[in-house]
């Protein structure tokens, strides 16, 4: 009777076990979701957010030089914009009920221009700027970060790039030793590099601040083209699974490189994804 007691005991905390790691997996929220506006560069910004109004995302992550569009058919969008554009370009997310949350791939590079996108960014109250920025900037990231609240995160493309932040190695062991500097891993060039997304996620543990979701409908091919989430090669519920272990709450920035023009609603499909999964 002792015996069948304490098998019974034993079964009991297994299954305990089990379900504790199964709540540890899920999201501590819902998903934050953004869209990389490249998604849609063959259009204005104020296009752009008109396309994406009404979609289930929180935000969406602007890059350097997009035409406002609108009042400003011509104006790039960047730090150099004056202060009547920038009140403009306001009225246009609060008219789509959209706001930015991150802003790139940008370059800084030169100290000047690294004070000058920080304060550009906190002025639309957002937290993180993209960059593909050298390892000697980074001094100079971590002390504008710290003055005006913002986190630089180290974007990697694919191989064949110009640097080497695809390595997880190489981004953990030069952002080590600044608070402000973080991971933007992009899965997709992982997997059209040959490199294992899920693994280098687990790599990145503590180190990612933002992340470039997307799926690729090849391994190891750099000519591969988007898929909608889930139904491609980057094996995106292991990654969701991954992230959700670390804690991650940062943002899920959902870039459609394909189908120009006619790819909103392949992006809708992968907002759509996010929030079921």
């Amino acid at each position: 009777m002792k015996n069948i007691i304490k098998i019974l005991i034993g079964i009991f905390v297994l299954f305990s076990l089990v379900a504790c790691a199964s709540l540890d997996s899920k999201p501590k929220q819902p998903r934050k979701i953004a869209v990389q506006m490249w998604s849609l560069h063959d259009v204005s910004l104020k296009e752009a957010l008109e396309k994406l109004k009404g979609l289930d995302i929180d935000g969406v992550e602007c890059y350097p030089n997009q035409k406002i569009g609108g009042k400003y058919p011509n104006v790039p969008f960047n730090q150099n914009i004056t202060a009547e554009q920038k009140e403009y370009v306001k009225q246009l997310f609060k008219d789509n009920g959209l706001k930015m949350v991150s802003f790139g791939v940008a370059k800084g590079e030169k100290e000047d221009v690294i004070e000058a996108l920080c304060k550009f960014v906190s002025e639309f109250g957002v937290k993180r700027i993209i960059t593909e920025d050298r390892v000697l900037a980074f001094p100079l990231w971590q002390k504008y970060g710290e003055k005006y609240g913002i986190t630089m995160c180290l974007h990697h493309h694919a191989l064949d790039a110009y640097n080497q932040y695809y390595d997880t190695y190489v981004v953990n062991k030069y952002t080590a030793p600044y608070s402000r500097i973080k991971s933007n891993p992009d899965v997709g060039h992982w997997v059209r590099s040959n490199i294992s997304a899920v693994q280098s996620i687990k790599d990145l543990k503590g180190n990612i601040g933002s992340i470039h979701i997307k799926d690729e409908d090849a391994y190891g091919k750099m000519d591969s083209k988007a898929k909608i989430l889930g139904e491609g090669f980057v094996n995106i519920p292991e990654i969701l699974k991954e992230l959700d272990k670390q804690g991650y709450d940062g943002y899920f920035v959902i870039e459609y490189e394909d189908q120009w023009g006619k790819n909103v609603p392949l992006i809708k499909a992968c907002v759509d994804y996010l929030r079921k999964n």
